[in-house]
């Protein structure tokens, strides 16, 4: 069982908050260092993203386990992708569009709430969490009453 699907998503998701949790108790408060504020800042949009999409991976691997999906290695891989590879994207994309512009503040190492950065979180974040509830609606309908 440590090898399953579940196992690897769990681990992933586990580090994923692990490392957005030390970052900010290590990181959060480092504005002093401007660069080091914008790479926390960047890796804390990454990390918390990432686990919004283990909790997307984990809804998938739900669902294709309740409809007979046979194991393979390409759903691992897929798993995979989408955990890790999908914030990697939203941060790259936002980091080459915003030129790192946003990336902490005066204040505290986070995205700022000037330039709509914050949405490049929010946007994906609220649809990974839709994709998910959709996903478990089609696991676990409700009764229809009459």
């Amino acid at each position: 069982y440590i090898r399953s699907e579940r196992s690897i998503i769990l681990v992933n998701f586990c580090f994923s908050i692990l490392a957005s949790n030390l970052l900010i108790l290590l990181g959060q408060s480092q504005t002093l260092n401007k660069g080091l504020c914008t790479v926390t800042a960047a890796f804390l949009h990454f990390f918390f993203l990432a686990s919004f999409c283990w909790v997307l991976t984990e809804a998938w691997q739900s669902y294709l386990a309740v409809i007979g999906k046979t194991r393979s290695r390409i759903i691992r891989k897929r798993f995979l992708c989408l955990g890790w590879g999908l914030p990697a994207l939203v941060v790259a994309v936002s980091v080459g569009f915003t030129r790192a512009r946003g990336y902490g503040t005066a204040s505290y190492c986070w995205l700022s709430l000037e330039g709509g950065l914050l949405y490049a979180f929010v946007g994906p974040a609220a649809v990974i969490v839709l994709v998910s509830l959709s996903i478990i609606e089609v696991r676990y309908p409700r009764p229809i009453y009459c």
